[in-house]
């Protein structure tokens, strides 16, 4: 399996991931228009996204990037690179819904692929982690 087609085929995994994560969260979502309010939060205040923008996780040899690995089991710049084919394949569809309200980043729902597939994490306990099932 060439290079290409591996990429293409984590790709595929992340998306299948995002897919059954989002059909979970419509399945319990009740159906009044009251109870469909979102909760505001800044991804960049949890643990993940506090990790990833610590300026030391791209040095491989710091604390920072020996915790990135041992969590998601690729290096930093590795993980990079993969958001930014997420990005400009746009995986994820739009950064905003149809009303205009941000949605959860990229990064998170590449380090929730990268936990579920590394570690066999649940997805529930991903989502729990990230904040990003609530």
């Amino acid at each position: 399996m060439d290079r290409k087609s591996r990429r293409r085929k984590l790709l595929l995994l992340i998306c299948q991931y995002f897919l059954l994560l989002e059909e979970e969260k419509y399945e319990q979502v009740p159906k009044t228009w009251n109870s469909r309010k979102r909760r505001v939060q800044d991804w960049w205040e949890t643990s993940w996204g506090r990790l990833i923008r610590n300026p030391d996780v791209r040095n491989t040899t710091s604390h920072a990037g020996k915790t990135f690995r041992k969590r998601f089991r690729l290096p930093f710049r590795l993980f990079e690179y993969m958001v930014d084919c997420c990005r400009r394949e746009k995986v994820f569809g739009e950064e905003t819904d149809a009303v205009g309200r941000s949605c959860i980043p990229v990064e998170i729902k590449v380090l929730g692929a990268l936990r579920t597939l590394g570690r066999a994490t649940l997805h529930d306990d991903v989502a729990e982690i990230s904040g990003a099932g609530s």
